[in-house]
């Protein structure tokens, strides 16, 4: 936001860094190392490592918090926003048992890929800009306790293609529809003009 290289520099040497540390102890110091990091990673290129650190440190907090029964607001919310990086912030308006969701952005694309137990319609949920919409900020910057907006729609026509058929839907901001018999693979793309 202030266009100055030196806190990009500090947050960069301190990123590339982290798989030096590796025991926190206690859940909620998992919980806000693992969060710092995902506040961070929707701002600055990651090096690979910080996301290989990431996913250990959360082995550890799950294991530490199943074997305590510690499940408070912090551990929760971590899991959440740690959930949410995978999926680039889509969701599923009705969760089910047996679902799985995972997404990449790529060039201002998003891909998902979403496999169900039992076939089923799902509702894809996307993220939109909270920052202004919510809060009414005119720029998005990391905040302590905000969850990251990873892929923003808005009332821009997008091109969704699943598996081989595409079709160019005006407002997903409110979701769209999908039919998942097994597994189905998912592209959104905004349309520019």
């Amino acid at each position: 936001l202030t266009g100055e290289e030196k806190y990009l520099d500090a947050v960069t040497n301190s990123l590339e860094n982290l798989h030096k540390y590796s025991d926190w102890g206690r859940t909620d110091a998992y919980a806000d190392t693992v969060e710092s990091a995902l506040y961070l990673a929707s701002y600055v290129e990651m090096p690979d490592s910080v996301f290989i650190w990431m996913d250990e440190m959360m082995g550890d907090m799950n294991r530490i918090g199943l074997e305590h029964d510690y499940k408070d607001g912090n551990y929760i919310r971590t899991s959440l926003m740690y959930a949410l990086y995978h999926t680039k912030g889509a969701y599923l308006e009705e969760w089910r048992s047996g679902t799985r969701i995972g997404g990449h952005i790529e060039n201002g694309t998003l891909y998902l890929h979403i496999s169900v137990d039992e076939p089923r319609n799902v509702t894809i949920m996307l993220d939109t800009p909270r920052h202004a919409n919510i809060l009414g900020l005119e720029r998005n910057y990391p905040r302590l306790n905000a969850f990251p907006e990873w892929y923003v729609v808005s009332d821009s026509s997008y091109t969704i293609t699943v598996d081989e058929f595409s079709e160019t839907i005006s407002n997903i901001k409110n979701g769209f529809l999908v039919y998942v018999d097994d597994s189905v693979n998912i592209k959104i793309e905004p349309n520019y003009g």
